[in-house]
């Protein structure tokens, strides 16, 4: 068992952005898969080698010195829980399922998951949309279907934000005669106007919001190719030169929600609790 220990170890080095589980097997080739496993479940157990679930692939590392010492004395329970949590990746494991799977008692569970956390080996996150409380990886950034990314701030949807950035946004547009997409993330990102990053992806919903309004124009560069640091630009904005009136079916605030995938009927986020949707309804 030692040799083909080391022999992972040694395939570990060799691929220091980490190894998938199907790899280490070709490449470990003198030995058989339920041997390999064992090997893998050994070095598990004494820190050595990390797992982490990417792109639905399991993919091991060898454990660096710090986080050797943060493993150091984890019971096998503590391990187990600690490796089921690290598979979810950043969507994280609600505390039934990592009952169910690790088949441990409920109360022996809590004090398996207050001693990781003590640890800071993993945290909680709770969930936008099902409100559940789920545990993930420490270092690892929450998915923003579990947070609702930039548009939502201490769990409650941040209208007052959404408005003054597109307001901001739309007077940037204004002032400069026409602008892209990216040239407008670099603006939000250097003026400080946002608390979280903005992604481009964010950014075009806003851009989407002020053209769905009538506020601003989508058009192509009539030259033969636009650059923005380098990049080719395929459209550009500017200021609508006929704003629409207003009109209820022009306005149905769903298609221009950032967050419209996320609505659900009987849902956190629904038509029944939604400010924009109630606003509509009295038009």
């Amino acid at each position: 068992m030692e040799a083909i220990c080391n022999s992972i170890l040694i395939v570990c080095r060799q691929n220091v952005n980490g190894i998938t589980q199907t790899s280490l097997l070709e490449q470990v080739k003198d030995a058989a898969p339920d041997k390999v496993a064992e090997a893998v479940n050994t070095l598990l157990r004494d820190a050595k080698i990390t797992i982490t679930n990417e792109g639905n692939e399991l993919v091991i590392r060898e454990a660096n010195p710090e986080e050797m010492a943060k493993f150091r004395g984890l019971s096998n329970e503590e391990m187990l829980v600690y490796q089921l949590v690290t598979a979810e990746s950043n969507m994280g494991i609600w505390i039934r399922d990592l009952r169910i799977r690790c088949n441990l008692q409920q109360v022996h569970l809590n004090k398996v998951l207050k001693s990781l956390e003590q640890r800071k080996l993993i945290k909680t996150v709770k969930s936008i949309m099902s409100k559940r409380k789920l545990y993930m990886k420490f270092d690892i950034e929450p998915s923003r279907e579990l947070t609702g990314g930039a548009w939502y701030h201490d769990q409650e949807f941040d209208y007052e934000f959404i408005n003054v950035l597109t307001e901001q946004i739309y007077q940037y547009i204004a002032k400069k005669g026409f602008v892209s997409a990216e040239e407008l993330e670099t603006y939000v990102r250097n003026s400080g106007i946002s608390r979280v990053e903005l992604r481009l992806e964010d950014i075009q919903l806003v851009i989407n919001i002020l053209i769905y309004d009538g506020r601003i124009e989508e058009f192509k560069d009539p030259r033969e190719a636009t650059f923005y640091n380098g990049n080719r630009v395929p459209f550009l904005y500017k200021p609508s030169r006929l704003a629409l009136p207003p009109n209820a079916l022009t306005s149905v605030p769903c298609g221009k929600c950032p967050i419209a995938k996320m609505c659900t009927d009987g849902g956190t986020i629904s038509p029944a609790t939604c400010q924009y949707f109630n606003d509509w309804m009295d038009f």
